[in-house]
Parts: C-alpha cells; structure tokens; sequence
C-alpha cells in the first residue's frame, strides 16, 4: 500500500514558466503546485539534486514570480494512465512576496485528491 508522503496540501495548477538549470532553459508547464514545492511537466526533466531557477505568474496577479528549487524526483516516461513526465521540486530560497502570493493563492483553491 503506498504511504503518502506530502507535507504540503496541493492544488491543480496551469501554467507555463522558465526553469534554468545546467546552462540549459526550459519553457514547460507547472501541473500543480503547494507550498512546498511544485510538479513541472517536461520530457526532458533535470536530475534530483540539480539546483533550478522557475520563473512563473499567477492568474490574476501581476508580473512574474521567481524561486531557487531543488529537483528532488523525475519521471522521464509515463508508468501509467494519467501519469506524465516531470519533475518535483521544492523551493530553496523564496522572495517573501512570492511566498505570500502562493500562500493567498493555493489557500484559495481545491486540494487535489489524488
């Protein structure tokens, strides 16, 4: 039986951002987000112990929002139905006003179930 590990409630979340890494940049899409960390999709993810800038909005919000993370998994293939490839991350270093944006924002919105 799997064991949830999360520490963070998540919430479903759409957006396309920047994310820098190994003299390489990205435009993927974030598929969900928490306070701890977000789920980048992407088929050609980092390695868990890379060091990533993400560069993001919010809707509703103005400008964009940036965070230092760390890739702690990827998935470079899909295993099963409903699974995508990507990477989890979780925020190193945080403005103060992008973790405040994120807390108003994810407190707004439904959990996931999943």
């Amino acid at each position: 039986m799997y064991k949830e590990r999360r520490r963070f409630r998540r919430i479903g979340f759409q957006s396309r951002c920047w994310c820098e890494g190994r003299n390489v940049t990205l435009y993927v899409q974030i598929r969900n987000a928490s306070l701890g960390g977000l789920f980048i999709k992407t088929h050609t993810p980092f390695n868990p112990g890379d060091q990533v800038r993400v560069r993001w909005g919010f809707p509703g919000t103005q400008g964009d929002h940036e965070a230092v993370m760390e890739v702690v998994w990827k998935r470079d293939t899909a295993r099963a139905a409903g699974e995508v490839p990507g990477m989890g991350l979780k925020f190193i270093s945080v403005p103060e006003e992008t973790a405040g944006v994120m807390r108003e924002f994810i407190g707004a919105q439904p959990e996931l179930d999943d």
